[in-house]
């Protein structure tokens, strides 16, 4: 009998190595993603203190936290409401003279109802970084060149950022793989160098990988501060062994190994 060509034998001979290969591949990818223990979320409270109410009131205008505690307003009473153009100028120098202001829109204001919804200027601020009592002032001041003593309402809305994905302590508080649910079904190596991935750019600060998470339509590895920020959305298929974690102290992706 005539013996297989030399090719054929050694196809053969890797063909158990390869079906090894590929078992592990398909085991890895059915492992399950263990649990992770959240760090327990702070709720977003506008300020109430007694320094705040009364450094408003000396502004004139007064302050109410509603019900539910994350939205407050301001509100300066006079005699005649702002027409839509006023209401744009307080919105742009709000907005432009106030820290902490993320979004900003022209609409109804007022606590939920049964509570009657007023014009105003809409705010949404970063962790109370906007004071009230700066954006009392901000407001009056840009009230004062206008005729008939107008009056003007802003309701605040405090937005929080989110704390850490996982506490730092959990031994599979990790990075997060562009190309699976869990690095518990990739080949990642904890005792591994990370690279940056060339091109992406590396944001904000961190300390641990936890710290880190995946926003912009899953294609940018940021900070919880700008989670909210959109992104691009291009699937890039070529990234194998890439994660999301914190490299230098800095969000980035990263290659392992």
């Amino acid at each position: 009998m005539r013996s297989a060509p030399p090719l054929l034998r050694s196809i053969v001979a890797l063909l158990p190595l390869a079906l090894v290969a590929f078992a592990a591949t398909c085991s890895r990818a059915n492992r399950p993603c263990p649990p992770q223990r959240p760090v327990p979320a702070r709720a977003p409270l506008a300020p109430a203190d007694a320094d705040v109410v009364a450094a408003i009131a000396a502004t004139g205008a007064r302050y109410e936290v509603c019900p539910e505690e994350d939205v407050y307003l301001i509100t300066r009473d006079g005699e005649r409401e702002l027409n839509e153009p006023e209401l744009k100028a307080l919105q742009e120098t709000l907005r432009a003279t106030s820290v902490g202001v993320e979004l900003s829109g022209i609409g109804g204001v007022g606590c939920r109802p049964p509570r009657k919804r007023e014009p105003g200027v809409q705010l949404w601020a970063r962790d109370v970084k906007a004071p009230p009592e700066v954006l009392a002032r901000t407001m009056v001041a840009a009230l004062a060149p206008l005729a008939g003593n107008p009056t003007a309402r802003i309701q605040v809305t405090v937005r929080t950022t989110p704390g850490p994905r996982c506490d730092p302590s959990d031994p599979i508080c990790g990075p997060l793989p562009y190309q699976a649910m869990c690095i518990e079904r990739t080949d990642y190596d904890p005792k591994a160098p990370r690279k940056f991935v060339r091109g992406q750019g590396r944001s904000g600060e961190c300390v641990h990988d936890g710290e880190c998470f995946v926003a912009g339509c899953g294609n940018n590895c940021v900070p919880a501060k700008l989670t909210d920020l959109a992104g691009t959305c291009e699937c890039y298929s070529h990234w194998q062994n890439v994660y999301c974690g914190c490299v230098h102290k800095a969000c980035a992706w990263f290659t392992n190994p």
